[in-house]
């Protein structure tokens, strides 16, 4: 595009600089064509995009973080689009003006590309007391989480109650499968030689489904070979079983 957003005649404003916002742009630019008429800019909260599907990989660090976050600016401002590191809080409809931390932003046309949050079905305690396996500073938090309870069981040379080492994932969809995979993963193919006072044999990974099999939306052949791989892992999946409760110490169905 030949024209800066604010500059613009016509303003086309994104919202969310995921798959969605930046496919977006990108098909925008195409169609306008270099158009001196119309500016597109992108908000975003963050400066970079993550690709979603492989983020439980960095739980078992079987991914570098770089290869999943790209910058958005370098992605979008080649294209002739502008992009903005706002939050955005609102949307003045009436005044076409969309509402963020940095001020308003007037737009002719606005695409709205926010991206969706975790659905909890009511359980309790869930913020307060789980990890939501959404995006890159999760999984770290997973990952970490998971060192700093071998690393306790190592001070104790076994001295300590079976919950310690006990994990638990709740979502037999690709994250949860993925999740509970790459930590057996961390755990027994990365971690284990650093920790030789660690019992790895009392090591719980269990995965809870609310549904009768774990990745129903997948190809039934492919579902059944990552049963089989969870069980031969001894990962304990339970199916048809709902959490209501998550507490700082169990999780209850």
């Amino acid at each position: 595009l030949g024209v800066h957003y604010l500059d613009a005649p016509t303003k086309v404003l994104v919202v969310g600089g995921g798959f969605g916002g930046i496919t977006a742009v990108r098909k925008l630019v195409d169609a306008l064509n270099g158009s001196r008429d119309v500016g597109v800019a992108l908000l975003d909260r963050v400066n970079f995009t993550t690709f979603y599907p492989m983020v439980p990989k960095v739980v078992s660090s079987n991914v570098e973080i770089g290869h999943l976050a790209h910058s958005i600016r370098s992605i979008i401002t080649p294209l002739g689009a502008d992009f903005n590191q706002a939050e955005v809080e609102g949307v003045d409809f009436e005044a076409r003006r969309v509402r963020s931390n940095k001020g308003d932003f007037p737009y002719d046309y606005l695409v709205l590309a926010p991206g969706s949050r975790t659905a909890f079905f009511n359980a309790t305690g869930v913020r307060e007391n789980a990890i939501d396996l959404k995006g890159l500073r999760e999984a770290l938090q997973v990952r970490n989480t998971i060192i700093d309870r071998l690393e306790e069981a190592q001070w104790s040379r076994g001295a300590h109650d079976d919950a310690l080492l006990t994990f638990v994932f709740v979502g037999g969809g690709p994250t949860g499968v993925e999740g509970v995979a790459g930590t057996h993963d961390l755990i027994h193919n990365v971690l284990k030689p650093d920790y030789p006072d660690v019992d790895f044999d009392r090591v719980r990974l269990v995965l809870v489904n609310s549904g009768p099999r774990i990745l129903k939306d997948i190809d039934p052949s492919l579902a059944n070979a990552a049963i089989h791989r969870l069980a031969a892992q001894k990962i304990e999946v339970m199916n048809d079983a709902k959490v209501t409760e998550i507490r700082p110490d169990a999780v209850v169905l």
